[in-house]
C-alpha cells in the first residue's frame, strides 16, 4: 500500500508541474520557449510567488518607479537590456535602435533604475521583478479572455 502511495503522489507532483508548464508556456509565449518543467527555471521559481505588489515594491522599488512612468518605452529598455545579459549589441538588436540611443535611454533612467542597473543583487532582483511584473500582467490578460479553471487546464 505504500508503494502504492508513493506513485500516486510522483504522478500527482508530474500532473502538477505538466499543468503549471502548459499554463506559463500559454500565458508568456514569446518568453517560455519550452513546456518542459525541467526547462522552465526562473519562470517556474517566479509562478510560485504570491501576488503581492507590497512585497514586490519592497523588494524592487526600482521597477514599480519603472511603471510608473507613462511611457513604456524605459522599461521595455531595461528589461531587453537585462535580457541581453548587458550586452550592447543583443540588447539593440532586440529593440531596433542604435547603441547610442541605448545609451541615452539608460542614462535617463530614474536615479533609482540606474542605481538598481549598477549593483549585482539590485540588478538580479529588478530582472526577476520586471518578470515577474510581466507574468502578473499576462496572467491578468489571459484570465480576462479565457477564465482560468479551478481544477487546471486539463479537468473540465
Amino acid at each position: 500500500m505504500t508503494v502504492c502511495a508513493a506513485i500516486e503522489t510522483a504522478v500527482d507532483d508530474a500532473v502538477e508541474r505538466a499543468i503549471a508548464s502548459a499554463r506559463l508556456r500559454a500565458t508568456l509565449p514569446d518568453q517560455v520557449v519550452s513546456v518542459r518543467a525541467e526547462d522552465l527555471g526562473g519562470w517556474a521559481l517566479l509562478h510560485t510567488v504570491p501576488r503581492s505588489r507590497p512585497l514586490l515594491h519592497q523588494a524592487c522599488p526600482a521597477a514599480f518607479d519603472l511603471l510608473a512612468l507613462d511611457d513604456p518605452t524605459p522599461r521595455e529598455t531595461v528589461e531587453a537590456y537585462l535580457d541581453a545579459a548587458g550586452r550592447v549589441p543583443v540588447a539593440c538588436e532586440r529593440l531596433h535602435i542604435h547603441r547610442t540611443t541605448l545609451y541615452y535611454r539608460l542614462e535617463h533612467l530614474p536615479e533609482s533604475v540606474r542605481a538598481a542597473l549598477a549593483d549585482g543583487l539590485q540588478r538580479s532582483t529588478l530582472h526577476l521583478a520586471l518578470k515577474l511584473l510581466r507574468l502578473w500582467e499576462e496572467e491578468a490578460v489571459e484570465a480576462s479572455v479565457v477564465p482560468l479553471r479551478e481544477e487546471g487546464l486539463l479537468r473540465a
